[in-house]
């Protein structure tokens, strides 16, 4: 298997048992604690990563691994050749986080924009999302993820993903524009964000970090996207992993935050929010500032459902994934027949304006 593969390659180490007290925000990401380690931050990956292509073939300086090295993909012609710096033009930063950055760049060869992000790989941390990242997009390809073009090391300290540019920019940027959202555009969203997780939960990944930024709009394929697969965790043998705490605070679901074993279902519980904060024009989570504030709030956060003047399919189909019992909420085939999400061509037709005039403003 592919990750088997990296591990392999990169050199994995023991796990890490150390714990960080994380600020409260709506970014403030939480890894407690990381699941693997890497011995160097470079040695490994400056002698045997050069590039991992569109097609899940990983490029050393030996030559091209076989196929039968890595999971079998969704076909899918690759689209672009990035081998290092030389191939593309930096164009702008659209995006800075805590740990990485992101530029607008020009393919030089095709002459398409696509989104370098730029992480650096000397804290283990930032490798192993690394590692994760890169396992989930060469287990396969999704029309509803953001498209992943290459990646290549500098040989300084920094590894480079090109993914495809989303001319929407996010989720949360578009709240930031306007709040709350027309609940015709955030029903669209939601089915589209659904899809992406049916694809990644049967692929056997928890993406343990649904929020707004990481939610891309494209005005050109008028889809929504999910991305940033750096927290994703397989789940094993079975639907359920150990209750390490990986997310952003105001999304993790009441398991995840008492530390229990926790499945699929806790990306269903992280998109509620998601969806409640487009349609309430907060979060409602926003008032917590503590670990605990935010766990007492899990249980009446369906409070804040009648302070939404939208429809009772959309009460209904946040009343399912805002269940704090992860046994009796909603699962993602069941979100998916649900009528809320049940599209007319005049609902994809409505979000297409929208999204074109969002782009446009």
């Amino acid at each position: 298997m592919f990750l088997a593969l990296f591990r392999r390659l990169l050199g994995v180490g023991s796990v890490s048992s150390s714990r960080a007290d994380k600020p409260v925000g709506d970014d403030i990401s939480i890894v407690r604690p990381p699941l693997l380690s890497l011995r160097e931050p470079d040695e490994p990956i400056r002698e045997f990563m050069k590039i991992l292509e569109p097609n899940g073939f990983l490029l050393t300086e030996s030559g091209k691994i076989s196929s039968a090295d890595v999971p079998p993909r969704s076909p899918r012609h690759p689209e672009f050749t990035i081998l290092s710096l030389e191939d593309v033009e930096i164009l702008r930063t659209i995006g800075k986080g805590s740990s990485s950055r992101v530029s607008l760049v020009l393919h030089k060869p095709s002459g398409k924009p696509l989104c370098l992000k730029i992480v650096p790989v000397g804290d283990p941390d930032l490798q192993n999302q690394l590692l994760r990242e890169l396992s989930v997009h060469a287990s396969m390809h999704c029309p509803f993820w953001v498209s992943f073009q290459g990646a290549f090391y500098d040989g300084q300290g920094a590894a480079y993903l090109a993914l495809d540019y989303m001319d929407s920019g996010s989720l949360k940027d578009a709240m930031g524009h306007c709040k709350p959202l027309p609940e015709c555009a955030v029903k669209v969203i939601t089915l589209h964000c659904l899809k992406g997780l049916k694809a990644l939960h049967e692929a056997g990944w928890i993406h343990r970090d649904i929020k707004p930024s990481n939610i891309l709009l494209s005005r050109e394929r008028a889809r929504a996207m999910l991305t940033d697969f750096g927290l994703a965790q397989r789940t094993g043998g079975g639907s359920k992993m150990l209750g390490d705490q990986a997310g952003t605070l105001w999304y993790l679901s009441p398991e995840a935050l008492h530390g229990r074993a926790y499945g699929f279902e806790t990306d269903v519980w992280s998109l509620g929010i998601t969806v409640l904060e487009s349609v309430l024009g907060r979060n409602p989570m926003s008032d917590c500032e503590t670990h605990f504030e935010v766990l007492d709030r899990t249980s009446t956060v369906c409070s804040d459902l009648h302070q939404i003047n939208n429809s009772d399919e959309l009460v209904d189909f946040l009343g399912g994934c805002l269940e704090p019992d992860p046994e009796r909420r909603v699962n993602l085939a069941q979100l998916l027949e649900h009528r809320w999400v049940s599209l007319s061509a005049s609902d994809q037709a409505t979000f297409e304006i929208w999204l074109s005039n969002r782009s446009n403003g």
